[in-house]
């Protein structure tokens, strides 16, 4: 339809100004008026889509972008959309992987709408990888800033993803150290967890008890420990059981939150899970509720009478309507000399608050006690024995029987050998290819320690560690002396050099890149003619002390530094930062320990971009090169963190660099400056009036509350 300027100015809210400039005065209608006015927070939960799973029971790709649809058009005036991983699915060839990871991007990630979108990977997303390091390729499709657990803010509700990162069942130590860390910072709101697995008990119990190993976090019970001394936290909502499942146990509320994909569990497992779907839930300041929903049938599962899907908690929660929102990101247990990049999804004004606080352990290598053990049992492949952080000889996945060793509770014992066999004992599990661990800086001297008991003696062991980059290449292996065992209880340790490697560039080397490196370490054993039991394992900076001294942070070369001791019970705050650049570098220098946790809390959100990653100029938003290379047409999504009553640019198609001036920043019209493009270029702006004039472009529509905008090269595009 052709709109005249008097008709867009006499409709729209416009006037004319002294200047002879148009200014605009409320001139669009909100992206979620409803939720605003009203001190509730909506949201919504999928699970389990594994695009690329070839099953019959896997639908279809239209099967899914039909439920997702469903969704949005059912529930309308959403704050968020949440997925809680097996996105993808793993052990696809290259062209199938790209296709999977794209039609997820394109179906869900893309296909939620013009809200705000989180994500927390599932086991098929940061174990099972084939190729290179599985987290930094999910940061890359999940707009992933720093590390895959983070924590965000909407309304005063505080949300934490807790991924399972070095096992399936297992929340590793440098997240829960991290996860302290934000909990503190964030204990008088109410808290959410978003995770792929299950906590021990509350979710899925019939399945769980079939196979043991495949869905309650092992860890369960620390977790635990740390909820109970936060009264606050309200909810665990996970995947991975394709169940749909709700539990209140101590007032928290246990959420299963079925599937939008993958195969159906057997009727046995619980109701309604032949449904696709997830759960939409509602924060009020006095109640918490969890409804399961089955977009196939376009109904609550407690409407197809399924009443146990459906629950209320009645609690006083810490909502807040006007609360601005919030995107908190850092790592736990960084190493002393660490550097990482940093991705900027989100855009805020103003500074960045972060914060430090010590290590509990020196330890760089999970599970150092060998206590956290798990057997998976299926009758028709086998068994797995599951030792957190660690691998013993090379078994199979699966395999009918183990002759190498057991576990002691706590410790592991090699079983004697009737040959000269070998048998490696490797942090992480080896060989790598699950998962790619531990991140540590170059030009450090480390340290290796086996706490050892033999009743006669005389087995012989080797250490090594294996330095690779994160496409798991290996780049250089030393090589300890050797020592041979003594009889009864002692403990044995090497120190290793590990340099830079020069014949490859690093981030270490070269701030522009993205490369970073990983030590492996393996005791190998031979002449096993007796039992030996290994009581430790312990990988640290060679220099480690019991305090943490002098923190420093050092971002895009400022350097932030604390003098003096830090707590591991108590965050410190550092500094105010600016981590606006598209893509930051930040260091780790600490003392004592060699170990800290950081966390920088991007205060007042009000832009999350997908897809790539995003300069915030002030004034612009400046937006380049792509970081998810599986996205269809390239597109980038921009969606408001909070409602705003003005026209906003929600999506950009083949465009490789531009610039967008929003009108919440200042601007007195909305523009944006297409710097590099190709001749498919497309822009998509969100408005619920039509305007009177696109200049910089002849090609455009408006329709359905969009304005549409082709570009074919460079073009500087001004909304009036």
């Amino acid at each position: 339809m052709k709109h005249t300027r008097r008709d867009f100015v006499k409709s729209s809210g416009l006037i004319f100004c002294g200047s002879g400039l148009f200014k605009t005065i409320n001139l669009f209608a909100g992206n979620n008026p409803s939720s605003q006015k009203n001190n509730i927070l909506k949201g919504f939960i999928v699970t389990d889509a594994h695009f690329g799973l070839v099953h019959a029971a896997q639908p279809s790709v239209e099967q899914q972008r039909e439920a997702i649809r469903v969704i949005r058009q059912k529930f309308v005036d959403l704050d968020v959309f949440i997925d809680t991983g097996d996105s993808y699915h793993n052990g696809l060839n290259a062209e199938s992987d790209h296709r999977a990871k794209g039609d997820w991007t394109k179906v869900l990630s893309n296909g939620c709408g013009n809200i705000p979108f989180y994500h927390t990977p599932g086991n098929h997303e940061v174990i099972h990888a084939a190729v290179g390091d599985p987290e930094e390729e999910n940061n890359k499709i999940t707009s992933a800033t720093c590390r895959p657990y983070y924590s965000f803010d909407i309304k005063n509700i505080h949300f934490v993803s807790l991924p399972e990162l070095l096992l399936d069942i297992y929340i590793n130590e440098e997240t829960i150290a991290w996860l302290k860390l934000d909990l503190e910072l964030n204990k008088d709101k109410t808290i959410i967890f978003i995770s792929h697995n299950s906590i021990k008990g509350t979710s899925a119990v019939a399945r769980e008890s079939i196979e043991p190993g495949e869905f309650g976090v092992i860890n369960s019970r620390q977790l635990k420990n740390i909820f109970s001394k936060y009264p606050k936290v309200l909810a665990w909502m996970h995947g991975h059981t394709h169940t749909y499942n709700i539990v209140i146990e101590n007032n928290i509320t246990h959420v299963s939150c079925g599937r939008i994909g993958g195969i159906i569990p057997p009727a046995s497992m619980g109701v309604g899970q032949e449904e696709l779907g997830g759960v939409y839930f509602e924060i009020h300041p006095d109640k918490f509720i969890a409804r399961c929903f089955s977009a196939t049938a376009n109904k609550f599962h407690d409407e197809m009478g399924f009443a146990s899907l459906s629950k209320q908690l009645a609690v006083e929660t810490s909502i807040n309507a006007s609360a601005r929102p919030t995107y908190s990101y850092g790592m736990g247990g960084m190493n002393d000399g660490q550097k990482v990049p940093l991705y900027n999804h989100h855009c805020s004004t103003g500074k960045q608050d972060l914060y430090v606080m010590a290590s509990e352990t020196s330890a760089i290598n999970d599970n150092a006690s060998l206590s956290l053990y798990e057997e998976r049992e299926v009758k028709t492949i086998g068994k797995r024995w599951m030792l957190m952080g660690v691998s013993v000889g090379h078994l199979k996945y699966f395999q009918a029987e183990n002759d190498l060793w057991k576990w002691e509770n706590p410790g592991i014992r090699l079983l004697k050998q009737d040959d000269s066999s070998e048998v490696d004992v490797c942090v992480p599990s080896y060989p790598v290819g699950e998962c790619i661990y531990y991140k540590c800086a170059p030009n450090i001297k480390y340290k290796v320690s086996l706490n050892i008991e033999s009743s006669v003696g005389g087995q012989k062991c080797i250490f090594q560690l294996e330095l690779r980059d994160n496409r798991g290449h290996s780049l250089k292996t030393l090589k300890g002396h050797g020592f041979t065992i003594n009889s009864g209880n002692h403990t044995y340790s090497e120190e290793f050099f590990v340099s830079n490697p020069p014949e490859i560039t690093n981030i270490y080397t070269d701030s522009r890149s993205d490369n970073t490196l990983q030590l492996n370490v393996k005791a190998t054993f031979t002449n096993i003619h007796e039992d030996v039991v290994i009581k430790n394992f312990n990988f640290k900076n060679s220099d480690a002390l019991n305090l943490a001294e002098n923190p420093k942070i050092t971002i895009n070369d400022k350097v932030y530094q604390y003098l003096g001791n830090i707590s591991s019970a108590k965050p410190t705050k550092l500094a105010m930062v600016s981590v606006n650049k598209d893509r930051n570098i930040l260091q780790c220098n600490v003392g004592g320990k060699r170990k800290l946790s950081w966390l920088i809390r991007q205060n007042n959100i009000d832009w999350q971009v997908r897809n790539a990653s995003v300069s915030d100029k002030g004034n612009y938003l400046e937006i380049k090169a792509i970081r998810n290379i599986c996205v269809p047409e390239k597109e980038v999504i921009i969606v408001p963190a909070q409602p705003i009553d003005k026209a906003f640019v929600y999506t950009i198609k083949n465009i490789e660099h531009c610039r967008i001036y929003p009108l919440n920043r200042g601007n007195s019209n909305l523009r944006i400056e297409v710097l590099d493009c190709n001749a498919r270029g497309k822009i998509k702006i969100h408005s619920d009036l039509a305007p009177a004039n696109v200049r910089g472009s002849a090609n455009w529509k408006y329709t359905d509350s969009n304005l549409l905008i082709g570009i074919n090269s460079p073009a500087n595009i001004v909304i009036t």
